[in-house]
């Protein structure tokens, strides 16, 4: 289920809509799939293990969605169909995530150019 809503909704052309409706349903999924541990094995329990390895691919999957939400502009493979453009005024950074206790948090820090100045792309 994960695979299809990151296809559906995160895929290369990307818009907000289809972004917080998969960002939604990732987090649903989340909650769910806690609720299928009922090993209560304390060694050896590969439910657990399962669940624990699934949850660390929902987190990504969460990152992936509110990065790219928060991203108003397209830029490289990140491509928003309601903003087409790319936005070095605004989105000339790198972010860095990393999770709280519930959900990611996203940090920018400033793009260092030494050589190459940004230009746009022409296919």
């Amino acid at each position: 289920e994960l695979s299809e809503i990151m296809n559906e909704k995160a895929y290369v052309f990307r818009n907000e809509r289809d972004l917080t409706e998969g960002l939604k349903k990732v987090r649903e999924l989340r909650q769910k799939s806690w609720k299928h541990v009922d090993d209560k094995a304390n060694e050896y329990n590969t439910n657990f293990t399962n669940v624990m390895e699934l949850d660390s691919m929902f987190r990504v999957a969460e990152v992936i969605l509110v990065g790219a939400i928060q991203r108003k502009e397209s830029r490289g493979a990140h491509a928003r169909t309601d903003y087409p453009d790319r936005d070095d005024k605004n989105f000339l950074y790198h972010t860095l995530a990393y999770y709280d206790t519930k959900e990611p948090i996203l940090k920018t820090h400033p793009v260092t150019i030494t050589k190459y100045k940004p230009v746009e792309r022409k296919y």
